[in-house]
Order: structure tokens, then C-alpha cells, then sequence
């Protein structure tokens, strides 16, 4: 289960001192980019760099003003004048906090549009003082004033046969760094699925847990999409795992061994929602807002609590659940 709030933490380092032994390093080219390689560490004993123990600034709240209740938060900077800023994916937001942690403004929202966003893939410092988010789901990248203005769009071109780029962060002369992958096979695929593989490889799993816990398929599918979009190695910042997003503590109540086995979370992440299902008297909408924010918050407001995020949450399980349900009506 994925909880409802990622609390996204920036963390100084530190180093201790120490003499650098002496090194032998190697300069060459590779493709026009000069590669140096070093055949021992540049520092010496204590002085190499550490995480420090706790956190300088913590931002996330499980419960609390909406502004500090974090969903899908998977990017973060630190800006020059010391705010930060944290994409919050679940909302299609970027939320700016000062150098303590307390909340300053947002921008964006779920569309197409300017200054709207659908899976924000990364964001970094660009030209001079603006900034430069990764809109994959509308493909494009998005140029911002340093406090999230809206200033322009454009397209990176990858390579034949390969896929959109992920934004890996700018050169200094506004050149991008950009990731992709060869798509093998007949490529894209219109329509819920990108590759029909991606989507059908646990089915087995989805069948008979489905047909254990007495949960339509097409729920099951949705929740796997919404939490990990069927990538059973994904782990939240929270610590949620798997393609059903099990906290640990979920998990060893479902008596799931081992998270990361796509069969052994799937049946473990079904189980709980027959559980949630049997405690809200088999409402859909009350299911899922239990696997969002715990059943815990469904029960403390007597319905779906109100926390936009678990709002968001809910419609776009359903949206997805429904289109589930119409394809097996069409393939039945």
C-alpha cells in the first residue's frame, strides 16, 4: 500500500579531514566527452564525504494542512536563495518551501496546458535562473520562472527506435543530458497499454487472486497501475514496495514473505483490500481510500478523509478500473 503522505527530506554533508594519498588519473575521450579516471580515491582516511544522521529539514505530514501531505513526491532541489522545491506527483504539483520547511506557494495542475503537467519526470536548475521540469506523459519538457512561471515548452528528438527521453539535467550552455531506451519489438501501443507484455506478464497472479479474495480483476489491475504501474521493484520514498505498494507493515500482516515477488505481493496486496473491503461494507470508493490513507483516517472521518490527495487517488483508481472493466467487457 502506498501511504498517503512522502515526506521528501534534504540532507547537508559533511566531511572530517585528512591527508589525500596520491593518485594516477587518466583523461580520454569518449564520443566527444572527456572521461577522467581515477585509480583511487581523491581523499584520505575520514575525510570522505557522509550522509549526516538526521535529516536538516524534514517536509511531510500524515496528517495536517493539505499544503505539507505529500503523494508520489519524486523529485526535489534545493534553489540558489535556499527554498525548495518538490514535485508532487500525485497532484500534479510544484510546491516551493523556504530553507525551513515552511510551505511558500504552488503551481500546476493535471492537464495539458500551460502550467499543467501529467507525470513530472524530474526537475533542475536551466538558463540563468529559470527552471526545466520533464513532462512525460504530454512529452515535452517545460521552462519556468525561478518561482514557477510559465515561460515555454519544447520537444526533445530521441534517437530511431528509441523511446522518449528522461531528463538526466542541463549543461551550462542549455544543452540537455537525456536518457532513453530502445523500444524492441512493434514499439508503442495505442490505447490503456503501452506494451501489451508490461501489462499481461502477472495475469496468472491477478486470475487467482481475484478468484481467492472474490476482488475484480479489473480493481486489482487498476490499484497495480496507480501504485507501481507494474514495476514490482519500485520502493516509495515512505517505504512501500512492490507492484501493490505494500509498507512492511501491510506486508507482514498478509503474511507476504517476500515483497518484491510479483505473485506473493499481488496475493498479500488483494488480501488486504478483501479486508478493507469487508470492514466498508464492500464500498468501492471507501476500499479505496483505506488502501490510500489507511483504514485508520477512513474510519477517524467516517468516509474518505479530506486530504486531496487521497481525493485525486480515488478518481484516478476508478478511471482506471473502469477502463479495465470495459476492456474485458469487449474481449469477454
Amino acid at each position: 500500500m502506498r501511504t498517503r503522505t512522502l515526506a521528501a527530506a534534504l540532507t547537508f554533508l559533511f566531511a572530517c579531514g585528512g591527508e589525500a594519498p596520491p593518485t594516477t588519473s587518466t583523461v580520454r575521450d569518449s564520443a566527444g566527452i572527456t572521461i577522467v579516471e581515477n585509480d583511487a580515491p581523491a581523499w584520505g582516511p575520514g575525510e570522505a564525504w557522509r550522509v549526516s544522521q538526521e535529516p536538516v529539514v524534514s517536509i511531510g505530514v500524515a496528517e495536517g494542512a493539505e499544503e505539507y501531505q505529500l503523494f508520489r513526491a519524486n523529485g526535489a532541489l534545493r534553489l540558489p536563495g535556499g527554498d525548495i522545491l518538490i514535485i508532487n506527483g500525485g497532484t500534479s504539483e510544484l510546491r516551493f518551501y523556504d530553507s525551513t520547511g515552511t510551505y511558500l506557494h504552488a503551481v500546476g495542475r493535471e492537464g495539458a496546458g500551460p502550467g499543467e503537467y501529467n507525470m513530472m519526470g524530474g526537475v533542475a536548475r536551466f538558463l540563468a535562473d529559470s527552471l526545466l521540469v520533464l513532462d512525460f506523459g504530454n512529452d515535452r519538457m517545460v521552462v519556468l520562472g525561478p518561482r514557477g512561471e510559465f515561460g515555454r515548452t519544447f520537444k526533445t528528438q530521441p534517437a530511431p527506435g528509441a523511446s522518449r527521453g528522461f531528463l538526466r539535467g542541463p549543461f551550462p550552455d542549455g544543452s540537455l543530458l537525456a536518457q532513453s531506451y530502445l523500444i524492441e519489438g512493434s514499439g508503442m501501443q495505442q490505447g490503456l497499454t503501452r506494451r501489451a507484455v508490461l501489462y499481461s506478464r502477472y495475469d496468472a497472479s491477478i486470475i487467482e487472486a481475484s478468484r481467492n479474495y472474490s476482488i475484480p480483476e479489473p480493481f486489482i489491475r487498476a490499484v497495480i497501475r496507480m501504485e507501481s504501474d507494474y514495476d514490482p521493484r519500485v520502493v516509495s520514498i515512505a517505504g512501500a514496495q512492490g507492484l501493490m505498494q505494500l509498507m512492511p507493515g501491510t506486508a507482514k500482516r498478509m503474511n507476504v514473505k517476500n515483497p518484491f515477488d510479483p505473485h506473493d505481493n499481488i496475493m498479500g496486496g488483494t488480501r488486504y483490500l478483501r479486508h478493507l473491503a469487508n470492514m466498508f461494507g464492500g464500498d468501492m470508493v471507501l476500499t479505496i481510500a483505506g488502501y490510500h490513507a489507511g483504514e485508520g483516517a477512513v474510519l477517524k472521518y467516517g468516509g474518505v478523509p479530506p486530504y486531496s490527495t487521497t481525493k485525486g487517488y480515488i478518481r484516478r483508481v476508478l478511471k482506471f478500473y473502469y477502463r479495465y472493466k470495459k476492456r474485458a467487457g469487449a474481449t469477454g
